[in-house]
């Protein structure tokens, strides 16, 4: 990703493109039992199709929020259980109470928020 970039919209499709590759590379399915986000999915074209329209790529970011924060929700119920006695207390409160897969899903949360966020305040619409 490009730290450099001023330009909000740019940055926003730069975001967009990382969510979706991270997105892949987890293999996250957005629904139980449905097909994980690739190139099967319009929503994958969506966001990291260079030609694509940023009302196309704030849709897809719209459509994948909710089941990325379900999921950041379920894997830090995970990650709580598994490291509620095989942890020192953390007197900063810095250290990661969620899985690994968890982690990335937050990451990736935070990219998707923050493109939404600019998209909308360019006046992008859906």
């Amino acid at each position: 990703m490009d730290r450099t970039t001023t330009d909000p919209l740019t940055a926003a499709r730069e975001k967009t493109r990382l969510a979706a590759r991270w997105l892949n590379l987890l293999a996250f399915k957005p629904a139980p039992g449905g097909p994980s986000v690739s190139p099967s999915m319009s929503h994958y074209h969506d966001m990291l199709d260079p030609e694509t329209t940023d009302a196309r790529r704030l849709g897809a970011c719209q459509a994948l929020s909710k089941p990325v924060l379900r999921a950041i929700d379920v894997e830090r119920m995970k990650g709580e259980e598994a490291y509620a006695n095989a942890r020192p207390p953390d007197p900063y409160k810095a250290i990661w109470q969620t899985t690994e897969r968890g982690a990335a899903l937050e990451f990736i949360g935070a990219l998707i928020a923050h493109a939404i966020e600019t998209f909308e305040a360019e006046g992008v619409e859906v």
